[in-house]
């Protein structure tokens, strides 16, 4: 089973890929991943913290403490939520191709349409992407590189 430290680590890396790919602030996006990377190499677990424990972690300011205690509390972060619902899947699963970022992904959705994996793939190939700003054949080659590496992992998962 996994630590509550690796489940709100991994919460916080979402929603700071979240914020990127709303167009949010990236001061806060790079303070969650801060924060993620602070929580999950933390030694003691944070189910048995306080706020006050919390703050005294570093990368984790009050907000932050506050997010961890909701989940812990309820099960979910009410932010996260929010902004899980304004993005189709299909885009947050867009960051897991190599080389796409949340920015980019985010710029795809808008301009494009694209929600998923395989409309990606077939834009690629369509050449559709090379009007966006950002984009060319270069970053075409990456990004179709990317999906197979996305399509040739499969379900594998790492167990350590």
């Amino acid at each position: 089973m996994a630590r509550s430290n690796d489940e709100v680590a991994a919460l916080f890396a979402e929603y700071a890929d979240l914020i990127s790919i709303t167009g949010g602030d990236a001061f806060k996006a790079r303070a969650y991943e801060k924060a993620a990377r602070a929580i999950g190499g933390h030694h003691a677990e944070l189910s048995g913290l306080d706020a006050k424990g919390l703050q005294e972690i570093p990368g984790v300011g009050r907000s932050v403490a506050e997010k961890v205690v909701e989940y812990f509390r309820d099960g979910s972060v009410s932010a996260v939520e929010e902004l899980r619902a304004r993005i189709p899947a299909g885009v947050r699963r867009l960051t897991a191709v190599p080389g796409l970022g949340p920015k980019k992904a985010h710029v795809l959705y808008e301009e494009l349409g694209i929600a998923s994996v395989d409309e990606l793939a077939d834009a690629v190939h369509a050449e559709r992407l090379r009007d966006l700003k950002g984009f060319g054949p270069r970053t075409e080659e990456k990004i179709l590189h990317g999906i197979e590496l996305l399509r040739s992992a499969g379900g594998r998962v790492l167990i350590d």
